[in-house]
């Protein structure tokens, strides 16, 4: 497959951060936003635990436990950018765009952040 066809599969299966925090504001307490950028196993466990708890709302417990996805979905705030460059990443090198030793590990530091003199 020639480069620019690689580059154009890589752009029509990326996935947008702005799409993932369109999903996080309005179905974030069901994990939407991660069963879109991939994270199938803890988008599956914020689903689980929202439902339980909406079903023990009935019971009074599900005030508590509805907590845990609130926070949850909180913190997955500030982490949605990284989730995002980890799919697109693992989607460049899943699609040969780039190799593995192409893509730093962090990103990169800044001169300043060398040893102090």
């Amino acid at each position: 497959m020639s480069d620019t066809a690689l580059m154009m599969q890589y752009d029509a299966n990326k996935k947008s951060a702005l799409v993932a925090y369109v999903l996080w504001c309005f179905m974030g307490l069901f994990g939407a936003h991660r069963f879109y950028l991939g994270e199938k196993g803890t988008g599956a466990g914020m689903l689980i635990i929202t439902l339980a708890s909406l079903v023990l709302m009935f019971v009074f417990t599900g005030f508590f436990t509805i907590f845990i996805t609130i926070i949850w979905a909180f913190v997955d705030l500030f982490l949605i950018p990284g989730m995002t460059r980890k799919y697109n990443n693992d989607l460049a090198v899943r699609l040969g765009v780039v190799s593995d030793a192409a893509i730093p590990a962090s990103p990169p530091s800044s001169p300043s952040d060398g040893p102090l003199a």
